[in-house]
């Protein structure tokens, strides 16, 4: 019975160190979800274009993207392309914007509902 008694205390340390350690560890895990990013890009797509489009980064010799605020541009063109010098999309939350662009620069925005995002 006194052997007993004697491991008593070491078995609830080790079962406080344990619990511990776990919402440690949720703690940190916790802390790196909430650093939220979001993708904050701005797709001026050809009046009239219909179809898919696709951003190619990491391209050599290609341009950088241009910023507006915290928005990167990417002017798609014609042939519904673009390669941009850019080593990567942004990933997260989708906060994209498309427009329409006429020949005099002018943005009409794209109904969201006509976005398809594969």
């Amino acid at each position: 019975m006194i052997k007993n008694r004697k491991y008593a205390g070491v078995n609830i340390i080790t079962i406080l160190l344990g619990v511990i350690t776990v919402f440690g560890i949720i703690a940190i895990a916790g802390l790196g979800f909430t650093k939220s990013s979001s993708t904050n890009d701005i797709y001026l797509i050809p009046e009239g274009f219909e179809g898919d489009i696709q951003v190619n980064y990491n391209v050599q010799g290609a341009p950088a993207l241009e910023k507006e605020g915290k928005y990167d541009v990417i002017p798609i063109g014609i042939d519904g392309t673009y390669n941009t010098s850019n080593p990567d999309m942004e990933y997260g939350l989708v906060t994209d914007q498309y427009f329409y662009v006429s020949h005099e620069g002018k943005r009409t925005p794209i109904d969201t509902l006509c976005v398809n995002v594969r």
